[in-house]
């Protein structure tokens, strides 16, 4: 449900982003996209490694990163490419800068 420093998330079939219900602590860049959905809807629910390998795509959330697709889970292929990563790409760069 997480690393070092990023928090993972999945595309369900029908555009979904699923956050596992999981021990985690927040991320930055999880709860910037959570706020700033833009149309997609998210969603946190438990999901088992079995769930994950059948999604339609998975990806890591960092604030070096922004979202970075996962390729493979186990032998799992996944897809890399999916039109609501690009949604959340776009979302994530468009989200202003804090000034210090």
């Amino acid at each position: 449900s997480e690393g070092g420093t990023w928090n993972v998330g999945f595309i369900e079939g029908n555009g979904t982003v699923v956050w596992p219900q999981a021990p985690v602590l927040p991320g930055v860049t999880m709860a910037l996209l959570q706020k700033h959905a833009n149309g997609v809807e998210h969603r946190t629910a438990p999901v088992t490694l079995d769930q994950a390998k059948r999604m339609g795509a998975a990806f890591a959330t960092n604030t070096s990163i922004g979202v970075r697709s996962l390729s493979a889970i186990d032998d799992e292929d996944l897809p890399t490419e999916h039109p609501v990563l690009d949604m959340l790409r776009e979302t994530y760069l468009s989200i202003p800068g804090e000034t210090l």
